[in-house]
């Protein structure tokens, strides 16, 4: 076999924006979104840590066709749901809760919205019965960190079929003997889904807005999406298992064996890169969010690609990063310099096992990691970058290509029966960058505050005979 990389030596590099994709005319394959909507969406990030509340909006865009939604929320360590219900929205409705933490510690959902719900009643708590069944290893105290943040999935369910209206007709067809108890199937999915999520901090008077990955052509043929709040289904296993990328005018069809691996295919990257910025004299604050959703999934069958080449931690996680600086990534400053290859020492120091988490925090610092942190909580999953210089961007690269683990998964097969490699790891997420203003005017103080999408490279390998 002698390997044919499309395009250049790059292997299909595309530098593109996380946010920006592509659909086709094509079905039967799960493809990205390229307007926001779709039939499933991802939100790589909630967050309740350092007194931090997360807004979040679900939109039923469809002018003609009433849809059944799963909302469920997964805390950042091993990915679990912690809160999961259904949502009926009618055409063009939409449906808006806040996730919040009081001084207690107690997380909740609390919504005014009269859409119609099932297993969800404002304020709804967290439920930890899955957490605590998963981890019995764990602390209380680690459980209680970790679902401080965590990641969101939406589900297109399909179109309500209900000859009756009103939120007592679905509760009434999921009771014993109602429509729902006896067959679930609804209509059609039709996708058409967006949402919004905010993180939100009054006291440091800042509100972002984060990038959500959505997804068309969803579902393989054989799937009825329509559960009790409580199932684990739909999830990413019930997606299509061929995959379509377009890629620099080159359509990317791939068969793969389980349905996660197609959508893992689809937000597989080879490097991301971002923006920071720490300089002490507007108290730069930079973290950032990597997600990655098929994580649990992976590691949870018989080829784990491409979680199958990590660091083990001394607690038996795999995880994902070195956090010895230099040899996953490169921290640049504004004249060029990399400051990564400036710090290579032979021998290389030991690995430092991070991004141990399905939802992972980078925290940037030029000192002390501690006094940066904004959007998360550094006791459940975050890892530091210090002594960074305090400007410039920071490229994270996962191909291995200086730890010497390389990820890739080749368990693709193309429409001809040829092997499809994809280098990096599935991944989403964004960068958060706060500054103060000491002066903005005399005797005024101003705070502002980013979420940017990253610029992401694929690498992409086609082999022929």
């Amino acid at each position: 076999m002698k390997s044919k990389i499309l395009k250049t030596m790059l292997s299909i590099v595309a530098v593109i924006l996380s946010t920006l994709s592509f659909v086709t005319t094509s079905h039967g394959a799960v493809k990205l979104s390229h307007n926001g909507h779709g039939e499933m969406l991802m939100a790589p990030f909630y967050s309740v840590a350092n007194n931090v509340s997360t807004l979040i909006s679900i939109k039923n865009t469809q002018r003609g066709a009433s849809k059944a939604v799963k909302v469920r929320f997964n805390e950042s360590g091993s990915g679990i749901a912690v809160l999961e219900f259904n949502l009926y929205l009618n055409p063009n409705d939409s449906w808006a809760a806040a996730l919040s933490m009081n001084d207690q510690g107690e997380i909740s959902l609390t919504s005014n919205d009269s859409s119609c719900t099932f297993g969800y009643n404002s304020p709804q708590p967290f439920n930890l019965t899955k957490l605590e069944s998963a981890e019995t290893d764990a602390s209380l105290e680690d459980l209680l960190n970790r679902i401080q943040t965590g990641s969101i999935e939406i589900y297109d369910m399909g179109t309500e079929n209900l000859t009756q209206t009103g939120c007592d007709a679905i509760n009434d067809a999921w009771a014993e003997g109602g429509q729902w108890a006896n067959d679930p199937s609804l209509g059609p999915v039709t996708g058409g889904l967006n949402a919004t999520l905010t993180l939100i901090q009054v006291a440091n008077g800042f509100a972002v807005t984060t990038p959500i990955t959505a997804f068309n052509d969803f579902y393989a043929e054989d799937v009825n999406p329509h559960t009790l709040p409580d199932s684990d289904q739909p999830n990413l296993n019930d997606a299509n298992q061929q995959s379509q990328l377009l890629i620099d005018d080159q359509l990317i069809t791939t068969n793969w064996p389980l349905g996660f691996q197609s959508v893992g295919a689809l937000i597989t990257f080879v490097n991301l890169s971002n923006d920071y910025d720490v300089s002490p004299s507007i108290n730069g604050k930079a973290e950032w969010i990597f997600t990655f959703p098929t994580k649990s999934y992976a590691v949870n069958t018989e080829n784990s690609s491409p979680f199958n080449v990590g660091l083990m931690n001394e607690t038996g996680q795999l995880c994902m990063m070195d956090a010895t600086n230099c040899f996953n990534n490169e921290s640049i400053d504004r004249e060029a310099d990399n400051f990564c290859y400036l710090s290579i020492v032979s021998p290389p120091p030991p690995s430092i096992p991070a991004a141990c988490q399905t939802t992972n925090v980078v925290i940037f610092a030029d000192e002390d990691p501690a006094s940066n942190i904004e959007i998360s909580s550094a006791l459940a999953n975050s890892y530091d970058i210090f002594g960074v210089k305090t400007q410039g961007w920071f490229n994270q690269n996962f191909t291995g290509i200086r730890s010497g683990r390389w990820f890739y998964n080749k368990l693709g097969i193309g429409e001809d029966q040829t092997p499809h490699t994809y280098w990096g790891l599935p991944v989403i997420g964004f960068s958060f960058n706060q500054y103060t203003n000491t002066n903005a005017q005399p005797g005024l103080l101003a705070k502002y505050a980013t979420a940017n999408a990253f610029a992401t490279q694929r690498r992409i390998e086609i082999d022929s005979q």
